[in-house]
């Protein structure tokens, strides 16, 4: 897989073997860009968000783990649950 941004900033996933490449939103990349600097940790990852959205940590906390689902039903992350902060998405291979 492949991870870069658009001419707009924007988030771009690829995966080669099947030619298929995700375009997110602003908050698709936020996410992104919370959750990798967060090491994959969900949790400071929301907390990271609620700060920048100006939300509570539950709500922000709730919509990265529904993006997540999203992105792990397309096949681009899957969860690790074994990794502290609980349900950590990883990017796949």
């Amino acid at each position: 897989m492949t991870v870069g941004l658009d001419g707009q900033g924007r988030l771009v996933l690829s995966r080669a073997e099947g030619a298929r490449t995700y375009r997110g939103n602003t908050n698709d990349t936020v996410m992104w860009i919370a959750l990798r600097q967060c090491n994959g940790d969900s949790v400071a990852a929301a907390r990271t968000l609620a700060g920048v959205w100006e939300v509570d940590e539950a709500n922000a906390l709730a919509d990265l783990e529904l993006w997540v689902g999203e992105m792990c039903a397309r096949g681009l992350l899957e969860e690790d649950d074994g990794t502290p902060g609980g349900g950590i998405p990883r990017q796949r291979r």
